[in-house]
């Protein structure tokens, strides 16, 4: 899915527009529209991973990060460590899957 949502915007929007800014170039309206491609999952990612990591019970302080991660899987400690939100699951799959999709 990632890989047909990015050969789609790139194709339907981005490439369009670098002919419309005036890139007409075969090689540099391919180079344009690879970086801004970049340019617009990386952002997206980043603006993702920014709304959903903080919100996290682990995430911040940092103090939080180690406390209690020697116990986790036992019946006394099920701490915020034992458990992923959907939301962060959810990131992290299409994080993946970003990578994946260059293969």
């Amino acid at each position: 899915a990632m890989l047909a949502m990015n050969w789609s915007v790139r194709i339907i929007i981005v490439q369009p527009f670098a002919r419309i800014c005036g890139v007409t170039q075969t090689s540099r309206n391919q180079k344009f529209a690879q970086a801004a491609m970049e340019l617009l999952t990386y952002g997206s990612f980043m603006i993702f991973g920014l709304l959903i990591v903080p919100k996290q019970p682990w995430a911040w302080p940092s103090s939080q990060w180690w406390e209690g991660f020697t116990k986790i899987g036992s019946p006394e400690y099920p701490g915020p460590h034992s458990k992923m939100s959907g939301a962060l699951c959810c990131y992290y799959i299409m994080y993946a899957s970003r990578y994946f999709q260059g293969m």
